[in-house]
Parts: C-alpha cells; sequence; structure tokens
C-alpha cells in the first residue's frame, strides 16, 4: 500500500523560504571568513567541458560580503587534458 503525503501546510512552506532566503544571506559565517582572512592560498575547483576536475591554487582570495568571494585568475595554468 502506497502512503499518500500530507499536503503542507501555507504558513510552513513561508517559514521554509524565509529560512532559506536567510542562509543565503550568511553564506559565509563567521568561521569561513576567518578561515579565507588567515590563510595566504585557496584551491578553487571547477570541472571542463569535458567532465574533467580542474583545481589551481589562488593566493589573491578576498571577501567581498557574505554571499562573495573574489580572486585574481592572473598567469594561471590551463588544466591538463587526459
Amino acid at each position: 500500500m502506497a502512503s499518500t503525503p500530507l499536503p503542507m501546510a501555507p504558513s510552513t512552506s513561508v517559514n521554509s523560504a524565509m529560512a532559506k532566503s536567510e542562509s543565503i544571506k550568511n553564506m559565509l559565517t563567521t568561521t569561513m571568513k576567518k578561515l579565507i582572512q588567515e590563510n595566504t592560498i585557496g584551491l578553487v575547483a571547477t570541472i571542463t567541458p569535458d567532465g574533467y576536475p580542474a583545481v589551481s591554487p589562488k593566493a589573491t582570495m578576498v571577501i567581498l560580503d557574505d554571499t562573495h568571494i573574489a580572486f585574481f585568475d592572473l598567469r594561471s595554468p590551463k588544466p591538463e587534458e587526459i
């Protein structure tokens, strides 16, 4: 016998959306900010169009606000193709 999910009360979905919005506003916690500020290098990872990982060290990390980190991409080596 399959169970039927109960409908969510409107107040629950509104509270959930508000909580999600609040967590996005404060994406970088105090601990995260401290870690970025106290370290001289960070690793930035991306995925190539072919699906391979590409990790590059960045020594120019800067916190812009609670949801944005910036870094310079100077003379960054291109990922090696396998």
